[in-house]
């Protein structure tokens, strides 16, 4: 990966701020065990910065571009430098998305989910009815509207991590946030496991076709049925190009390869299996 003009891009050097007082505390608590070492305070406002390398920091750029293809909210990463312009210092800035009137939350918030990594988690998404809110000590009922909304929010997540071979979708990287009673998708985030020649993974909703069970929800789902029938449509050379464009960079011909082979393999497994899928 180039970059068109290292100058243009963020140089943090001193910028490290630690500790900080975020606005939203209780969100913050979410996270903060794990990114509380990565923070930056730029212009006044907090960001998160991952330095794990060229291929990683493209993984979360990609992550960001694919998401947007299937109408995702997402975290917007900027390219970044910790201490000189080379690949050992290029990472990626993120910033902190929480706002002080929302209430952030995980999936095991919901009450009759069950937390267990198994192929048949599809069936999860009839169990979102309620949600538990700890200052309240109850379960909070949703709307029939904010239900489907809220499942069609996540089917566009499963089927985007499918075709992006997201590995790294544990409950801890995906959220939920609130605003009065109404419960909606938080932005996606942490995209750096992706794109890859990975074997099924651990995520929490997994779009596994070789499971039969799998197979039967999507076939007896017309929503999930359109939206694999998007992901077969997502045009490879223009993803790429788009994501070159978006932020300006440039592709070497093996990271093309990479991304090329992925979303080829990945509607490859869909092909095989179309009349079970229904589609």
């Amino acid at each position: 990966m180039k970059i068109k003009d290292p100058k243009q891009v963020t140089f943090l050097d001193d910028k490290l701020t630690k500790p900080f007082k975020p606005d939203n505390q209780k969100a913050w608590l979410l996270i903060e065990p794990i990114y509380h070492k990565m923070i930056y305070d730029i212009a006044g406002e907090r960001w998160i910065f991952k330095d794990k390398g060229t291929e990683y920091c493209l993984n979360e750029l990609l992550g960001e571009t694919i998401s947007k293809y299937f109408e995702l909210p997402t975290v917007h990463p900027q390219i970044a430098f910790l201490n000189d312009y080379s690949d050992d210092s290029l990472g990626v800035l993120i910033k902190i998305f929480f706002q002080s009137d929302h209430t952030y939350f995980y999936i095991d918030n919901f009450p009759h989910v069950s937390i267990q990594f198994y192929h048949h988690n599809l069936e999860n998404l009839n169990f979102l009815s309620t949600y538990y809110n700890d200052t309240l000590d109850d379960d909070i009922p949703l709307t029939l509207e904010n239900i489907e909304k809220l499942k069609n929010s996540l089917k566009k997540m499963i089927v985007r991590d499918y075709f992006a071979n997201q590995q790294d979708r544990s409950i801890e990287n995906f959220m939920f946030q609130e605003k009065d009673g109404y419960v909606s998708l938080a932005p996606l985030y942490d995209h750096e496991f992706s794109f890859g020649d990975y074997p099924y993974g651990n995520s929490f909703f997994n779009l596994a076709l070789f499971d039969p069970r799998v197979r039967k929800i999507i076939k007896d789902d017309d929503d999930f049925k359109k939206l694999i029938i998007r992901g077969m449509a997502l045009n490879i050379p223009r993803f790429i190009s788009q994501v070159e464009d978006e932020h300006h960079i440039i592709l070497d011909s093996n990271e093309k390869e990479r991304i090329t082979k992925t979303l080829k393999r990945q509607k490859h497994k869909v092909t095989t299996c179309q009349k079970d899928l229904g589609i």
